[in-house]
């Protein structure tokens, strides 16, 4: 009985570290957030490749 009560605290203690989780990743939606510079990039790489 007492396991299983300690088995439900593991998941409660994984909630706090996924939000954490989610932040980082936060850092990489900004970037995707502006399309216009990475398409900008992009064609400045296609032209450096081009030359």
């Amino acid at each position: 009985m007492h396991t299983e009560k300690v088995i439900p605290q593991v998941p409660q203690r994984a909630a706090p570290s996924r939000p954490e989780e989610p932040r980082p990743q936060t850092s990489k939606e900004t970037k995707p957030a502006r399309p216009e510079e990475s398409a900008e990039q992009d064609l400045y790489d296609n032209v450096a490749c081009t030359d």
